[in-house]
């Protein structure tokens, strides 16, 4: 039985590994898509992001940045859209329709150590640039101290800062009407920091997507096989 358990988690860890390089599924032109997919990072986080999307992550020092795109030109299977990491700029959030997570440790040399100095920083970044832009608190959903930032002009992009006790996290958006795949990301994201999130940093290895459907899959065989 111990072989035949082995052989099972064994040919799922390869389609795992196989399904993560496959590009995603187009998002269909005739509604939301049944299934989305799920980006597990380098400090553990795991966050549910929309089908049709793809996420690509790097290590910057010890900030992790994972940058989500659409998988495709306008839905189209046999374009790719593969932005450059050079094209994550506040300038283009909204004309190209990406996503960024930036995931910093509190404890990181040279980096701030509380959310209240990152926001007053901020905002005086803001000021001094002329940016038009509204600053508010998040609601109950979010860890204390979390805010969002909506700037306007001389760009469109909406920010949320937040944090876990280990963690500040800052997920930047294009915002504004029709950011539906913003808005899934962020509340995904609101519900990996509570009540906590802090998981162990896992080991310097490629973060992975994989589709929700298959993870969920993937324990049920393998449960079914141990309970056999």
């Amino acid at each position: 039985m111990n072989r035949r358990i082995s052989l099972a988690a064994g040919l799922l860890l390869t389609a795992a590994v196989t399904a993560a390089r496959e590009p995603l599924a187009p998002p269909s032109p005739y509604g939301a898509a049944p299934t989305s997919s799920l980006f597990i990072g380098h400090y553990g986080q795991a966050l549910e992001f929309p089908s049709g999307w793809a996420a690509e992550a790097e290590m910057r020092g010890e900030a992790e940045i994972v940058h989500f795109h659409r998988a495709f030109v306008n839905g189209d299977p046999t374009i790719p859209f593969n932005p450059k990491p050079s094209e994550y700029t506040l300038g283009k959030f909204a004309s190209m329709g990406l996503m960024e997570l930036v995931v910093i440790p509190k404890d990181a040399r040279g980096g701030m150590r509380s959310l209240e100095a990152l926001r007053e920083a901020k905002e005086r970044t803001l000021n001094a640039n002329g940016v038009a832009f509204e600053l508010r608190d998040a609601d109950g959903r979010w860890p204390s101290g979390t805010f969002h930032v909506e700037a306007s002009k001389p760009h469109r992009y909406s920010q949320t800062y937040s944090q876990t006790s280990k963690r500040f996290y800052i997920f930047t958006t294009s915002g504004g009407r029709g950011d539906e795949a913003g808005d899934f990301l962020r509340r995904s994201l609101a519900a990996s920091l509570l009540p906590g999130g802090d998981a162990p940093a896992r080991r310097p290895i490629l973060p992975f997507a994989l589709p929700v459907g298959f993870v969920l899959a993937a324990a049920y065989l393998i449960r079914k096989k141990v309970t056999r």
